[in-house]
């Protein structure tokens, strides 16, 4: 649960709300100065009042549902608190569709790169390399054994 400060609590009989929850608490273990700044820091956008909340939970739908974060349970999470916020079915639909958009995107933007990195050397080569390597540590693949 978040308190007004927006620190994530769980109470003294309950285990920890969410993963953050636990790392937090983890963190004021060790160093509670820096886990308060890094709670306001990452509260701000919601405790500001700059940006409507169902905007910021939106966003974080999308970050959370795009490959590079692809978090399923933070996905869920902000989804939630996006129709909390009185997000549509079709607003959130939007920014999913955007998401995978974007993960297409990555993909075909890094995929000249691999292309690249694959052509300088053949799959051969690379399976020769291999089973040299299995047999110097005394493993050799059953379908490699003549």
């Amino acid at each position: 649960m978040a308190t007004e400060s927006g620190q994530a609590k769980a109470s003294a009989n309950q285990h920890p709300v969410s993963l953050w929850a636990a790392a937090l608490n983890q963190l004021k273990e060790w160093d509670r100065a820096w886990a308060e700044h890094t709670v306001k820091m990452t509260t701000n956008p919601w405790m500001d009042g700059i940006l409507p909340v169902k905007f910021i939970e939106l966003v974080s739908v999308g970050l959370n549902a795009s490959r590079a974060n692809l978090n399923p349970e933070g996905t869920r999470r902000h989804i939630r608190a996006a129709i909390a916020a009185g997000a549509s079915r079709q607003e959130i639909l939007f920014v999913l569709k955007c998401a995978s958009i974007v993960s297409i995107h990555s993909f075909s933007f890094n995929a000249p790169l691999l292309v690249q990195e694959a052509s300088m050397g053949s799959l051969e080569d690379f399976a020769d390399l291999r089973k040299k390597r299995l047999e110097r540590a005394g493993k050799t693949p059953r379908r490699w054994k003549r």
